[in-house]
């Protein structure tokens, strides 16, 4: 199965910039497939997705949010035809600090797909956390992904 997370985290990356630039919302396409893990079968889907972004700035210390919707993100199954419907949201938040870099982010997604008709609804979920001290040591660090059937 493809790593669903970087589907999600590779738009959040390369429109870094644009968030920094204009401080609040994009619409991106958005396309992948990713295996349903109820039947096997792999599903198409692309859309759109709705980007919101948060940056507040206080002293020598910062703090980030994007968070993304999908919206009009459809899949087809690729043996059956089968048709889905992407809902769910995906969530970064980042604290840092300018004077000793110290950092700390974490990732939640949680994207549900729901089948059309007998087709099996699944649900993608991934946490990410990622904890540097002023002296450039990842005291904490985990990924926990999974996929489940409905």
């Amino acid at each position: 199965m493809k790593r669903f997370s970087l589907l999600i985290l590779a738009p959040a990356v390369l429109c870094l910039n644009a968030f920094a630039a204009n401080q609040g919302q994009q619409q991106i396409p958005f396309n992948g497939s990713i295996t349903n893990p109820c039947n096997g079968e792999t599903v198409d889907f692309s859309g759109i997705v709705h980007g919101d972004s948060t940056m507040t700035v206080n002293g020598n210390n910062f703090h980030a949010t994007f968070q993304f919707n999908p919206q009009g993100v459809n899949g087809n199954g690729e043996t059956t035809g089968a048709k889905y419907q992407a809902t769910g949201v995906t969530r970064e938040d980042f604290n840092g600090s300018f004077t000793n870099g110290s950092f700390n982010e974490t990732f939640i997604n949680r994207f549900d797909f729901m089948g059309q008709g007998s087709a099996p609804n699944f649900s993608v979920h991934e946490t990410f956390h990622i904890t540097v001290n002023a002296n450039g040591t990842v005291s904490v660090s985990f990924d926990n992904f999974s996929t489940t059937c409905h």
